[in-house]
C-alpha cells in the first residue's frame, strides 16, 4: 500500500541539504512513497533549528523547496511556507507562482513560529492569494495561544472556499476541540502528526473517511522521527483498523485533498 507523508519539513535541522537527506532516507526506511514537504526556514520566530536565522523571503524560501521537489518529482512535494509577520505577498511572488503553480501543491503557516494566528488580519492578503491560486492550507494548530483551534474554526467560517488541514488536532491537548471544530467546519481536515491512532479512528469512523491524513512531522523528532512509538502504532498491521480506512488515512486522503494526480 501507498503512504503519503502529508507533513514534513526540510530546513537548517541543522541545515537543508541535511534535512533532506533525512526526508529521503527515512522515507525509504518505512515506505514512505511521497513525501509533502514545507521550509521551516520561514519561521519568524523559529523554536527549532537556528535561533538566528537569516530573514529571507517567502519567495527564496519557495525556491528553495521547489528545488527539492524537482530533484526528485516523483517522491517529494511543495508546500509553500508563508511569513506574514514581515511580508504581504509581492509581484515577484505572485509571477513566481503563476509560472511555477503545477510544482506548488499548497501553502504552510505556523501561527506559533509566526506569533500571529491565522485569524489576524496580517493574514487577509495570504488567505486571498490562497482563494486566487486555489490553494489549500496546512495549519499548525496547538494549544498556545496563537495556534489554538479556535482561530482556524473561524477562518474557516470566514473562507468557505477554501480548504484547511490542522495539523496535529491542537497539539497538547486531547483533540477534543478540534474534534468538535471539524464537524462545525466541513472545510476543516486534519492530519495525525503526533495525534493518537484512538484519535485518527475516532475522526475516520465519526467524522468521515475523508477528513484524516497521515502525516508526521518529519524530521522534528530527530534522526528517526518514524521510529516514535506513536508512529509505530500506525504502522502496526494489528493497529484496529480496516483496510479502507487504512487506504484512506495513509493515501487516498491527501491524494484527494492535494490532487496529487500522478502519485
Amino acid at each position: 500500500m501507498k503512504i503519503i507523508d502529508a507533513h514534513a519539513h526540510i530546513g537548517s535541522l541543522p541545515d537543508i541539504s541535511t534535512t533532506r537527506r533525512l526526508i529521503l532516507s527515512s522515507m525509504r526506511k518505512y515506505g514512505i512513497s511521497y513525501s509533502l514537504i514545507s521550509n521551516t526556514d520561514g519561521a519568524e520566530f523559529p523554536s527549532l533549528g537556528d535561533p538566528n536565522p537569516k530573514k529571507l523571503p517567502t519567495l527564496t524560501i519557495l525556491k528553495q523547496t521547489i528545488a527539492f521537489h524537482k530533484a526528485h518529482p516523483d517522491r517529494i512535494g511543495a508546500l509553500m511556507w508563508i511569513r506574514p509577520m514581515e511580508e504581504q505577498p509581492t509581484k515577484p511572488l505572485i509571477d513566481y507562482i503563476k509560472k511555477h503553480r503545477s510544482d506548488i501543491i499548497g501553502m504552510k503557516f505556523h501561527p506559533y513560529e509566526e506569533h500571529l494566528p491565522i485569524d489576524d488580519p496580517k493574514l487577509k492578503a495570504w488567505l486571498e492569494l490562497a482563494l486566487q491560486f486555489d490553494f489549500p492550507l496546512l495549519v499548525h494548530t496547538a494549544i498556545d495561544e496563537y495556534s489554538s483551534i479556535k482561530h482556524l474554526e473561524k477562518v474557516c467560517k470566514a473562507y468557505p472556499k477554501l480548504k484547511f488541514v490542522a495539523a496535529h488536532m491542537e497539539l497538547c491537548t486531547d483533540n477534543s476541540f478540534c474534534f468538535q471544530a471539524m464537524k462545525n467546519c466541513p472545510n476543516m481536515y486534519a492530519d495525525c502528526a503526533w495525534v493518537p491512532l484512538a484519535t485518527a479512528i475516532k475522526v475516520l469512523r465519526e467524522i468521515g473517511i475523508d477528513r484524516i491524513m497521515f502525516g508526521t512531522d518529519n524530521p522534528v523528532d530527530g534522526l528517526d522521527t518514524l521510529a516514535n512509538p506513536m508512529y509505530q502504532e500506525y504502522f502496526d498491521q494489528r493497529n484496529g483498523l480496516t483496510l479502507e480506512e487504512k487506504e484512506h488515512l495513509f493515501y487516498l486522503n491527501a491524494k484527494a485533498f492535494y490532487r496529487l494526480s500522478d502519485i
